[in-house]
């Protein structure tokens, strides 16, 4: 059905909220600020402070386990056996998504998905903006059937107390919306005072509130995790972590609790007289209980006594239980969460461990490797280079395995003797493309250093060199003897 913008303006501001709202659900989580179980009504302030001391964070290292192994590296373009250090230095390194790249992995991780922006630069020499977006503020509806075909997005902010949004348009979206065939994507600014109406807005610099979008296409591109077919992304932290989360949660309150209220072993006398204030005509507590304090009494007839402490081991164990079941639905080695419950594995131990992890990193890395090739694609576009149309693009990942520095080497210089070049050695070793590169430089430079400083045979005379060069006479046949 068309749409007129202000009516996709508002259509994807509802979209936008609803991605807004399960986003903060979940980073609440990952920052540990989890949510509070309802305190009975007139709850103690010391009940309360017992509730935010038992919040123990591990969604943030569930997280974190995959994001760390989330590392582009480098762009290689078809049967290139190294990266192309041209895009990597020309668009890549100075919109510094060789920093920031990671952070998209992290949000995408927590929230489900998150998005980055391409954007022409002002003049034809300039190089684009590619910009790390917060899924906060951006939207990217895709068409459906299509899961890489953005139909629509929007970028809303508030600036100054003054809100603003930016929607982009398929031209498929507003060829069906206007009737004309062919027509261009399409890009459509708004403003909002406080208290007021959205108004068409356009910045210095733009043709109008509307105008022809510079690239022709959807320049904000979507990172979905864990998405399947017509389904969007998931966050990391869905299907169950978070409800065992708050169980472990409630069992730390549990032992905070008794610890709090039960370590100090609670005493009972009988057999004495309770005295009572006159005033208030309530009992009066004889003893004053503490750790310095000794209880004395007249009466001969009065007994004392105490009450057993809690045992706090049930809580330990079933905390510990609850993270074994994290480290099972996550595939996060155990290692990680309860290190200290037995030795650190190594070699093929730590191989075995992590595989699970390690199949999860390089399941996120394809989906979130497209959607790079999309980004620089666009970028190559903005530039005006030919290659953006070269399908053949690729990102190349970091090893996201974890590998023995002796048990490598070794591997390494087997292959080395099957005939594996250096270059191929140096990347299975791990090393980026620059540091490839640079390698390769100093390899090359210590050569041309070793030819020049070999020793050299003395020229010799010219006579004495064609003698050289002549090669020996054939030795004569024998004369034989006359009779």
């Amino acid at each position: 059905m068309a749409r007129t913008p202000d009516e996709w303006r508002k259509h994807l501001l509802e979209k936008l909220a609803d991605q807004a709202r399960r986003h903060q659900h979940f980073d609440r989580y990952y920052t540990g600020d989890h949510p509070l179980a309802d305190a009975p009504a007139g709850a103690r302030a010391e009940f309360l402070r017992l509730m935010k001391l038992a919040r123990s964070n591990w969604c943030e290292l569930i997280v974190d386990a995959v994001a760390e192994r989330l590392t582009v590296v480098g762009i290689r373009f078809g049967e290139e056996a190294g990266a192309d250090l041209d895009v990597w230095r020309t668009l890549w390194q100075p919109n510094a998504l060789d920093a920031e790249h990671g952070e998209v992995h992290t949000e995408a991780l927590v929230g489900g998905e998150a998005a980055v922006m391409v954007w022409p630069g002002e003049t034809a020499d300039d190089r684009p903006v590619i910009s790390v977006e917060d899924p906060g503020q951006c939207f990217v509806e895709l068409a459906g059937g299509h899961a890489r075909r953005r139909r629509a997005a929007i970028k809303a902010y508030s600036e100054d107390g003054v809100d603003y949004a930016v929607v982009m348009l398929d031209r498929r979206e507003v060829e069906a919306d206007s009737g004309v065939v062919g027509a261009p994507a399409m890009v459509h600014k708004w403003r909002r005072e406080p208290g007021g109406q959205w108004e068409p807005h356009a910045d210095p610099g733009d043709p109008g509130s509307s105008f022809e979008h510079p690239l022709e296409v959807v320049s904000i591109v979507p990172f979905m995790n864990r998405s399947r077919m017509s389904r969007r992304g998931r966050s990391e932290l869905a299907g169950g972590i978070t409800d065992i989360n708050d169980r472990i949660n409630e069992t730390i309150f549990g032992r905070a609790t008794a610890a709090r209220f039960a370590a100090f072993r609670q005493r009972w006398a009988t057999g004495m007289d309770i005295p009572v204030d006159p005033e208030t005509n309530k009992a009066v507590e004889p003893f004053n209980a503490a750790v310095d304090k000794l209880w004395l009494a007249e009466d001969a007839g009065t007994k004392f006594g105490e009450f057993g402490a809690t045992d706090l081991g049930p809580y330990i164990k079933a905390v510990e239980a609850d993270v074994q079941h994290l480290a099972a639905i996550s595939r996060t080695p155990p290692h990680y969460l309860l290190g200290q419950s037995g030795a650190f594995p190594s070699g093929e131990s730590l191989k075995s461990t992590e595989t699970g992890l390690v199949a999860k990193v390089s399941k996120r890395a394809l989906s979130f490797g497209e959607s790079w090739e999309e980004v620089t694609r666009l970028g190559l576009a903005a530039m005006g280079d030919a290659r953006a149309a070269d399908d053949s693009l690729e990102v190349i990942w970091k090893d996201p395995e974890s590998k023995g520095t002796g048990e490598l080497v070794d591997a390494l210089v087997k292959l080395g003797t099957l005939g594996v070049p250096n270059e191929a050695l140096w990347t299975l070793y791990g090393a980026s493309p620059q540091e490839v590169a640079r390698w390769r430089a100093q390899a090359a430079r210590a050569t041309l250093s070793a030819a020049a400083a070999a020793p050299r045979r003395p020229a010799l005379p010219p006579a004495a060199a064609e003698l050289a060069e002549t090669p020996p006479a054939e030795p004569a046949e024998p004369v034989a003897a006359a009779p």
